[in-house]
């Protein structure tokens, strides 16, 4: 099966505030890996997605500036 980030399985109309809803994630699941270290794939899973979301989030946001002049 292959994999599929939030991203990109989440509706493009639902995607606005996939950055906010990531660092919620990585909140959760750091705490959880302080009492358990078998979460720690998944926070590493959670930084790749916000870096890839942040990413392009700024992206979008250079777009929008070339556009407006």
């Amino acid at each position: 099966m292959p994999s599929t980030s939030i991203a990109t399985a989440i509706p493009r109309a639902s995607r606005a505030s996939d950055v906010v809803r990531i660092e919620a994630a990585l909140r959760t699941v750091a705490r959880l890996v302080i009492t358990d270290e078998t979460y720690l794939p998944i926070f590493e899973r959670l930084q790749r997605e916000h870096a890839q979301a942040k990413a392009r989030e700024d992206q979008l946001a250079e777009v929008a500036r070339w556009a407006a002049e």
